[in-house]
């Protein structure tokens, strides 16, 4: 059983094709995915006073969005899947397929007549990596 405190849940129609997917994974939970850190230092020597600040920007990884939600327990709940383009179902596919991997709990909801669309798209990223791994050995 999932609590409520830990569904993070998503729309398939906040995506599309501008949309980053794992920034918007990470607003969903307060991460700020993006950002400037700036430190600033000073000393007092007699009437002399330095200063000096450094700006550093960072972009927060997939890797520690996953790790996140896997330490929080949190289960990420995409509803309305096919509500993403087909071409933006890959996309989300391409990134859930390793996140999954690597044990992020997902949830995948839609209308019973498009139930597959989510499996269509894993099957077939399966599909293309296991061509690629044949193609490769001879």
């Amino acid at each position: 059983m999932i609590g409520l405190d830990n569904i993070v849940e998503v729309s398939g129609a906040d995506f599309n094709e501008h949309t980053d997917f794992w920034a918007t994974i990470a607003a969903k939970v307060g991460l700020p995915y993006m950002g400037e850190i700036t430190t600033e230092r000073s000393a007092v020597e007699g009437n002399n006073e330095a200063r000096d600040s450094k700006s550093e920007k960072y972009i927060l990884s997939k890797d520690k969005i996953i790790q996140y939600y896997i330490e929080k327990g949190k289960v990420l709940v995409i509803d309305d899947f096919h509500y993403a383009s087909p071409e933006m179902q890959m996309k989300m596919a391409q990134q859930l397929k390793d996140a999954i991997r690597r044990e992020l709990k997902v949830v995948v909801v839609s209308l019973p007549h498009r139930a597959d669309d989510a499996v269509y798209w894993f099957e077939y990223l399966y599909f293309i990596g296991r061509r690629r791994e044949n193609t490769s050995r001879c």
